[in-house]
């Protein structure tokens, strides 16, 4: 975990490697995740899988789809980059 300070304004960024495993592990991964504190979400992944790997296809709209819905939500934004 990184924390940075700056105007009485502290940010703590908390990474999180999956080490592979499938976009249906990142999804549930996040929804384990506490949404307490957290102002924002960004799940990088590498979109190659989709290219290698046809059957993730239907993991990652599902991924695609809970961020929409958590942004819909506008309790805590999900970024999928």
């Amino acid at each position: 975990m990184r924390s940075v300070k700056r105007q009485d304004v502290q940010i703590t960024l908390k990474p999180i490697n999956m080490h592979g495993g499938g976009y249906s592990n990142f999804l549930k991964k996040i929804k384990m995740e506490s949404q307490t504190n957290c102002l924002a979400k960004f799940i990088i992944v590498d979109a190659d899988r989709l290219v290698k790997h046809y059957e993730e296809k239907e993991s990652f709209l599902q991924l695609a789809e809970f961020c929409r819905l958590q942004n819909k939500k506008g309790i805590t934004s999900h970024f999928l980059m």
